[in-house]
């Protein structure tokens, strides 16, 4: 097979710390300063701590305002042995002493103190401008819950009164109007309310708007541009139409699902072959892992599903989602479960209300997004969901029934505004081959891959959702891509749809990739 790739500008660090100096730096360890190539990271550091937060050195520029970065840590691919000392703003990339005097000389430079502390003022500022909007999506969620609370005392209030009216029509009628005026009181003031709110909320997310601009503008290094690349490692045949679900589980076996044939299998990768371990047959919409290694699955009903893949066991977990019904689901690295939902409608045309839910573990509700800043709704019908780090959402949008039409990936941030949408590329994505995105999950290095079905694509985002690169996976022999999952020791899997009433209908394919650069 051979390799897909793009190739952007590279400047890149050598000198692992954990296998002492064999292999170039890509990683640190935010919480134990360790910078390591790609084998310590996987093979020897996430081993023996899970938890910690590895970032790619690519994106200290990204870094959050409570952690560091030392210039010294990053040695200069042009002059070897030489370790960079300052930030070049003109070329917004750290460089050494001698690229200074020989390749930026007349450049604009900013020292490490220097850029450390501005970089922190803007993450403080942004940082209180997005507790301040959540502040006031805290504030909405609940005059929203009052007002369907007066909605739901004034009906019975009325429905009471109208009960006792047969014995004095006109005494009851009077009582009728001033309930009717005290309720359009309180609906006029609600709505006031909540119009206040909403315009706020509009001014902060423009703020913040320009404090990520700003961030990314000024700071947004490129240490470690490598080349992206992904190349097929292994291939297997399934028997069946679509790898439309997959889930890779902690013992390296995997979960797939057809999704129209209501069934969950339990299968091993051997040889070349997809061998089915066990089977459930259920309706299934999508499925995560949480922490303590149980198996959540949205079943299109009100309540998830916990499944017991070993004793064939399904009951219902905590997190309900009432009054709407799951479609997706997603765990994020600090536990909370995040659910695509909707209203007990059909998905198209799209009617009633479409939600992203976010849940703890014990199922109690910490934000709903629902509406834009112009009070519109958000989702058409809200599908894969998968999370940053640093806590964005990152959700795709289907547009159309039968995948006719575009879609696209709303970025959600945590204070409740769209920081991002992104709708594809130009370069590739036309009115004849729109952006149909079937799946994204978020890498260990915090970038976030999106397939796009349509014309065999992955395209590559960094945590705000801007666009890094995109790669035809159509180069190394995949096609119709539909599915990704990444498993716990970074190996990533491409489950592909077969083309229907072929010869090979039933034999999907399921891809393992290596990949380089992110």
């Amino acid at each position: 097979m051979g390799t897909s790739h793009s190739v952007p500008n590279s400047q890149v660090p050598i000198g692992c710390q954990l296998c002492q100096g064999r292999n170039k730096i890509q990683w640190k360890c935010v919480n134990c300063q360790f910078l390591m190539c790609s084998s310590c990271k996987d093979n020897i550091h996430l081993r023996i701590a899970k938890n910690h937060q590895i970032i790619n050195i690519k994106d200290i520029g990204e870094l959050d305002f409570g952690q560091s970065f030392n210039f010294s840590d990053v040695y200069c691919i042009e002059h070897l042995h030489q370790v960079c000392c300052s930030y070049c703003s003109t070329c917004k990339k750290v460089v050494c002493v001698k690229c200074v005097m020989k390749v930026h000389n007349g450049h604009e430079f900013v020292d490490e103190e220097e850029f450390l502390s501005k970089k922190v003022k803007l993450w403080e500022g942004q940082k209180r401008v997005e507790k301040k909007l959540d502040e006031l999506c805290k504030v909405e969620i609940k005059l929203k819950e009052i007002k369907e609370s007066e909605e739901s005392m004034y009906s019975k209030t009325k429905q009471d009164i109208q009960d006792k009216a047969t014995n004095d029509v006109d005494q009851y009628y009077e009582i009728l109007i001033k309930l009717e005026q005290k309720m359009q009181s309180v609906n006029q003031a609600i709505y006031t309310e909540l119009r206040n709110i909403n315009r706020e909320k509009g001014k902060l997310q423009d703020v913040i708007g320009e404090y990520i601009v700003s961030n990314v503008a000024q700071f947004k290094t490129q240490v470690s541009e490598a080349k992206i690349s992904f190349k097929v490692a292994k291939e297997y045949t399934a028997d069946i139409r679509r790898v439309g679900i997959l889930t890779v589980l902690s013992d390296q076996t995997l979960l797939i699902s057809e999704n129209k044939s209501e069934v969950l299998q339990h299968v091993k990768l051997m040889g070349t072959s997809v061998q089915v371990i066990s089977s459930l047959s259920f309706k299934i919409f999508g499925i995560a892992v949480n922490s303590l290694g149980d198996i959540l699955v949205s079943t299109g009903d009100t309540n998830l599903k916990r499944v017991d893949i070993k004793k064939g066991e399904i009951t219902v977990s905590v997190h309900n989602v009432v009054p709407f019904i799951s479609r997706n689901i997603h765990v994020t690295q600090d536990h909370r479960v995040i659910i695509g939902a909707m209203s007990q409608t059909p998905v198209f045309p799209a009617t009633g209300r479409r939600v992203v839910i976010v849940m703890d573990q014990k199922g109690n509700r910490q934000k709903v997004y629902e509406h834009d800043n112009s009070n519109k709704p958000l989702f058409t019908f809200p599908r894969n969901i998968t999370c940053t780090i640093n806590g964005n959402i990152f959700v795709i949008d289907k547009h159309n029934a039968n995948g006719k039409g575009p879609g696209r990936v709303v970025v959600l941030g945590q204070g409740g505004g769209v920081l991002q949408i992104y709708s594809g590329h130009p370069d590739i994505n036309t009115e004849n081959k729109p952006f149909k995105p079937a799946d994204l999950l978020t890498m260990s290095s915090g970038s976030i891959i999106v397939i796009d079905r349509h014309i065999s694509t992955i395209h590559i985002l960094n945590s705000l959702g801007q666009l890094i690169t995109y790669n035809n996976l159509l180069d190394i022999g995949i096609i119709h891509p539909y599915s990704l999952a990444l498993s716990s020791s970074g190996n990533l899997y491409i489950g592909c749809t077969c083309k229907q009433r072929s010869p090979n209908t039933y034999k999907a394919k399921l891809y393992e990739l290596e990949y380089y650069g992110i």
